[in-house]
């Protein structure tokens, strides 16, 4: 899996993520964007896991989806259908399947807000974040996302080590561009949500913002030691955009 960090907020949504695919042996297979604007519905889509999630469920919906509200209650549906079929064609060993995540984000005309949710493929065990307590999210359920949600769990010293933490950045976009800097640097380390898979993240950095009217979307950064058929080095290459510096 890869990384894809999210902000969510009264005043807009940031997002970042690497764009790097990856075989089971942690060797580069290509290049690839996690996350799709949805110019038409206000609303971005990113997937980790599965390649191809997004580009098919975009292809399901067709011009059938009418706004961000009705995409948080058909992705459910649109994604298990799009997951099953790439599965059918294109995994012959359902051992070798990573666990997949669509996350969407977008302004919702119902709640008059920007608003973010996932769905999961699989069961994930984590904290609820008003109680504290274990909780367990069920796979193929929308999931609502509240404030800053990652893909990927960053260890708190690497935090420190990319200004993640202490940085004194005010924006979102910035704090998301710096965790998934920040995730690189683990490439190579197990990932808890990947049946045990190495994790990676890197080829290039795209950013994104979304406001009421407004969607922009950029390559930050390349990482151009990251090349097909080699292993990621997270000590090669510079370890994010020097505007991050």
């Amino acid at each position: 899996m890869s990384v894809i960090a999210l902000h969510v907020s009264e005043h807009g949504v940031s997002m970042a993520c690497d764009g790097v695919s990856y075989r089971s042996d942690g060797k580069i297979s290509g290049f690839v964007s996690k996350m799709y604007p949805l110019v038409h519905l206000n609303a971005v889509m990113g997937n980790t896991g599965v390649g191809g999630i997004c580009a098919a469920i975009i292809h399901l919906m067709g011009d059938h989806v009418r706004d961000f509200d009705h995409l948080v209650e058909v992705i459910p549906e649109l994604f298990k259908f799009a997951y099953n079929k790439i599965v059918e064609t294109h995994v012959p060993n359902v051992d070798d399947l990573p666990p997949s995540c669509v996350v969407i984000a977008g302004w919702s005309s119902l709640r008059n807000s920007y608003s973010a949710y996932r769905v999961m493929s699989y069961a994930k065990q984590t904290k609820d974040s008003t109680s504290g307590k274990n909780i367990e999210l069920k796979p193929w359920k929308v999931h609502e996302i509240k404030e800053f949600w990652a893909s990927f769990e960053v260890p708190e010293d690497k935090m420190r080590s990319f200004l993640v933490i202490d940085s004194g950045a005010t924006d979102a976009i910035s704090y998301c561009a710096r965790y998934v800097c920040a995730a690189r640097a683990c490439s190579g380390t197990k990932d808890p949500d990947a049946k045990g898979m190495n994790f990676n993240a890197g080829g290039f950095l795209q950013v994104l913002t979304l406001y009421e009217d407004d969607i922009r979307t950029t390559i930050a950064h390349r990482w151009v030691t990251d090349a097909v058929g080699k292993a990621i080095d997270p000590e090669q290459g510079e370890r994010m955009p020097s505007s991050l510096m």
